[in-house]
């Protein structure tokens, strides 16, 4: 015979579990440390290669200027520029990453602590009476 509120609480846990599944292995899987390091090296290496490629769209676009002025003095002048740019919008981005990042361990550490009490509620529920039924069919209990 089927026990329909048990059906019911699996059928959420597997709909939850679908849902957050993403959340719950990166949770399981990452410390805050870690996931936050992973987060802010990606940021980094994405943030440089955005740099660098509008800084070669803009000197493209400037290419005549630019050397039409070439001199030593312009070339430090505008590589100070490109570097304090770079340095100044880094270190913004990376301390978006960092909250991002942070806020986004967090919301998985909740999922996964919703998601093992769904499965300590079921547990809870029906272990005990399926673990009897079992051992009492002529199963060995350990």
């Amino acid at each position: 015979m089927l026990n329909e509120d048990k059906i019911r609480l699996m059928t959420k846990i597997t709909m939850f579990e679908g849902k957050e599944r993403r959340k719950i292995e990166c949770a399981n899987r990452y410390f805050l440390w870690d996931y936050t390091v992973r987060g802010l090296l990606r940021a980094f290496f994405g943030y440089t290669a955005c740099f660098a490629l509008l800084f070669g769209v803009w000197g493209l676009y400037n290419v005549e200027q630019i050397f039409n002025n070439f001199t030593l003095d312009t070339v430090f002048a505008i590589g100070g520029r490109a570097v304090w740019v770079y340095v100044v919008g880094l270190v913004c981005y990376l301390l978006i990453a960092l909250v991002v990042a942070i806020a986004r361990h967090q919301s998985a550490q909740r999922a996964l602590v919703q998601y093992l009490g769904k499965l300590k509620h079921l547990e809870k529920r029906y272990g005990p009476k399926e673990q009897a039924k079992t051992a009492g069919k002529g199963g060995r209990s350990a």
